[in-house]
């Protein structure tokens, strides 16, 4: 991870997280008063390292489904993923103790204290949002005080600033005006990039797409009014307009593009439609759309317009649940360089030991299970062969390494020997009992 402590003081640090600063938000404007002039300035204090506008922005986009629908598609597949712990590397080739290992899964795998779904999906969608992510660390010891176990508590985007007077740092903002250093044995970070991550997150990405796509959606409402059919009424020569007939008259008129409306008809008066416009109000909701798949693009790496069978770059590319492959695997980065600094420092706590298993988020490899069915797909002529000729015979070593070259599918000495093993014998026919007159 970057700029970790190296470090670690003889005791853990127990101590809870302080109060995030609350109050300062842009959103004690209603959510249609976010306007173009709003954004861009949010978009300039993001940049400056100032987090505050941008995360409430984040949550009035949070309103729009169609964002929320691909931050949660992204969250819920990586969610999804098994953790487990691997060996790690040893100064002395030594391997970590199985009990280390089999201890940090119960932490850190599924149904785990440190590593739970409900803290990996908001550190997955602070990452993605903003490319960054934090937690306040504390250990708690255990009852008999044998062990310290790891608590992470997800430290509010919106409540952090960049320290001007350290590249790379951020400080966290508290209610009552401190202004603490995100570094040391309290805070965990998550990041992909060590330069500038708030300068790459998705929200930096839509945040003009969301903004545009709430007035084309509002100027599709008017435009669409202003294209319904329009009804003009004609009284009778002999009833004035402002009599209670022609009141009640326009009343009637007004009624009828509502569901189950009529009116009754006036001898000698008449009712007519004028035909609408043209359809510029569809132009609307095709730049509602455009804006609609950014979404998608910014959170799960593409917008689901590719087809299946499509070729080139992008028909390529591959996917999984709707998601990048590389989108997964950039996360996975972020997540477990944080997680492995939560294991280092908990392995130093309780074992006092450097050498410590590693975090390893179990995402499939979708290009070595196509490789793996391919190569199936072409052993099975061979395979199919191989099994109508040992129905009839024992086969020899010999003559199953002859199938295999004619197929151009080598086979390993351990799987000559299954297919040539002789066949069991029949068990032995049993008797029937004698029968007795």
């Amino acid at each position: 991870m970057f700029d970790q402590i190296t470090a670690l003081s003889p005791t853990p640090p127990t101590d809870a997280a302080p109060v995030p600063i609350t109050g300062y938000r842009a959103s004690q404007y209603l959510v249609n008063e976010w306007d173009i002039p709003r954004v861009e300035q949010t978009l300039q204090l993001l940049d400056a390292g100032q987090f505050r506008w941008a995360s409430d922005l984040r949550t009035s986009m949070r309103r729009d489904s169609r964002m929320r629908g691909a931050e949660s598609q992204l969250a819920d597949t990586f969610v999804g993923f098994d953790i487990e712990l691997e060996e790690g590397p040893s100064a002395h080739g030594n391997s970590p103790m199985e009990s280390m290992r089999r201890e940090g899964e119960g932490l850190f795998g599924k149904g785990g204290v440190t590593a739970n779904p409900a803290l990996l999906r908001e550190v997955i969608e602070d990452l993605a949002g903003f490319a960054l992510a934090f937690c306040w660390l504390r250990f708690e010891a255990s009852e008999d005080g044998a062990r310290w176990t790891p608590h992470l508590t997800p430290w509010p985007i919106g409540s952090v600033e960049q320290d001007l007077r350290a590249a790379g740092q951020y400080v966290a903002l508290t209610a009552d005006g401190q202004r603490i250093p995100i570094q040391g044995e309290h805070w965990i970070e998550f990041r992909q990039t060590p330069t500038l991550p708030h300068r790459r997150g998705a929200v930096r990405s839509i945040a003009r797409d969301y903004i545009s796509r709430g007035f084309a959606l509002g100027d599709w409402g008017i435009a669409s009014a202003g294209n319904s059919p329009k009804r003009i009424g004609e009284l009778p020569p002999d009833i004035a307009v402002n009599s209670p007939e022609g009141r009640q008259f326009a009343r009637d008129l007004a009624r009828l593009d509502q569901p189950y409306s009529g009116m009754i008809h006036m001898s000698g008066g008449k009712v007519t439609a004028l035909k609408p416009g043209d359809l510029s109000h569809k132009i609307h909701m095709d730049y509602a759309a455009t804006a609609e798949e950014s979404y998608a693009i910014a959170y799960l790496g593409q917008s689901g317009t590719v087809k299946k069978g499509d070729t080139g770059t992008y028909g390529a590319v591959k996917e999984l649940n709707g998601v990048r492959y590389d989108v997964i695997r950039g996360l996975a980065t972020g997540v477990t360089g944080g997680l492995n600094e939560v294991l280092r420092r908990w392995a130093v706590y309780n074992f006092a030991r450097a050498v410590y298993p590693r975090v390893c988020i179990e995402v499939p490899d979708l290009e070595a299970e196509q490789t793996r069915t391919e190569e199936l797909k072409r052993r099975t002529p061979m395979l199919d062969e191989l099994e109508q000729l040992r129905a009839i015979d024992t086969l020899t070593p010999d003559l199953v390494t002859t199938i295999a070259r004619r197929y151009g599918q080598p086979m390993s000495e351990h799987e000559i020997a299954i297919w040539t093993k002789p066949k069991a014998a029949p068990p032995p026919q049993i008797a029937p009992p004698p029968t007795f007159p």
